[in-house]
């Protein structure tokens, strides 16, 4: 049998601390040594209830183990949490009542309460008896969790007197930032900005041959079939397999953002989330990087897994001010991969930078929330975050 509550219990009775048992005793020899046996009777029972109660309270928490198991570690914003709890009570010292608390914790909501921490009340749990239960809920904003803080509370039957006990099981919830429709450019274009030939250009493997077409003018001569052509009366060039891209690097640059809204800084992670979620599932290897960590710059190689990017974005606070000096420096004049910059605006050392690193510079771009000249210089490889979503509330 359970009950819900809100409000936390009242305190031990001062009638049935420790140091009133001495008050008792002495209350019950005064009664011996005046033969007075009302008074024997009551102080004898106040010291036999005294007794009980207190060992109660000292006893009652004694190997109780609390176990609880979440179906999912890590979600986005808004989707469901459960979680299943356990509670074993391993001695033969029956729990007339016992309360399992969850510590409060801002950005997720239990449904069996309104508002306040989650508290369940259990009756009479017999010795070596076990409950399970589970807890439904929802991750209401992004961060990192310990559902695992709990607070035992029990004593005895009366609850003159009570005692809790804090417990930590070392559970973690990682809430990402919420999904969003997203719109993404084909990494195809953006990684062969700057091949040989016409700007914009397509690399592709040679010895792929997906088809022929007719000739179109400005077709390189090396792409020809003579055979075909020989054989259909016109000229005819071969078309090739397209080498596609396969690691996307993100970089979140969040100097400047500190000062902005926490609703547009929120925006922009779930941009970057749901942009990596778009590549992670058309099988690009995407990686991370990030000044927003605190005292150290975060880096993750591009990885099949998106798990480590999505912890960051997880862990990044909008509190936390980025280091000192442009993100760039980090990450390398080789262009191993491409780049995607996010950042609060393009400056003036942004251009510096691709204009020193000109073997890096066709495999980047940047997304900025605000413009700028300095992006303007940049020409296509600068864009607004919105061309990626729709506007930044």
């Amino acid at each position: 049998m359970t009950e819900e509550q809100e409000k936390k219990p009242s305190q031990t009775s001062v009638l049935f601390e420790r140091y009133m048992i001495f008050g008792v005793l002495i209350l019950l020899i005064s009664a011996l040594w005046f033969r007075n046996p009302p008074l024997i009777f009551v102080s004898t029972f106040l010291l036999a209830i005294s007794v009980v109660i207190l060992y109660w309270k000292r006893k009652s928490l004694d190997r109780l183990q609390p176990l609880m198991e979440l179906e999912r570690s890590r979600v986005f914003a808004s989707d469901p949490i459960s979680v299943t709890c356990t509670l074993s009570n391993d001695k033969w010292l029956p729990l007339v009542w016992v309360e399992w608390e969850l510590v409060d914790q801002d950005g997720i909501h239990w449904r069996e309460m309104e508002k306040g921490p989650y508290i369940i009340r259990f009756l009479w749990l017999m010795g070596y008896q076990r409950v399970n239960w589970k807890i439904e809920g929802q991750a209401l904003q992004r961060g990192v969790y310990s559902l695992g803080q709990i607070v035992l509370r029990s004593g005895d039957a009366f609850r003159f007197s009570e005692t809790d006990l804090k417990v930590d099981l070392m559970k973690a919830l990682y809430v990402y930032p919420a999904l969003i429709p997203v719109s993404v450019p084909s990494l195809v274009h953006t990684f062969h900005w700057g091949t040989k030939g016409k700007k914009g250009g397509i690399l592709e493997d040679a010895t792929q041959i997906t088809g022929i077409r007719e000739y179109q003018s400005g077709d390189e001569m090396r792409r020809m079939d003579w055979l075909a052509s020989a054989r259909t009366g016109t000229l005819q060039t071969k078309v090739f397999q397209p080498v596609l891209p396969r690691q996307l690097m993100i970089a979140f640059d969040a100097a400047g953002f500190e000062v902005r809204e926490a609703g547009t800084y929120e925006r922009v992670l779930s941009i970057i989330a749901s942009v990596s979620l778009v590549y992670h599932q058309r099988g690009i290897e995407v990686g991370f990087t990030s000044n927003a960590a605190g005292r150290q710059v975060v880096y993750h190689p591009p990885s099949s897994k998106l798990n480590p990017l999505l912890d960051d974005l997880a862990r990044i606070r909008v509190e936390n001010a980025p280091i000192a000096g442009h993100l760039l420096k980090w990450i390398g004049a080789n262009p191993t991969s491409i780049l995607f910059y996010f950042c609060e605006r393009v400056e003036e050392s942004h251009v510096q930078w691709i204009r020193a690193n000109s073997k890096r510079a066709p495999y980047m771009m940047f997304y900025y929330l605000e413009e700028s000249d300095e992006g303007k210089r940049l020409e296509g490889q600068a864009k607004s975050i919105k061309s990626l979503q729709g506007g930044i509330g």
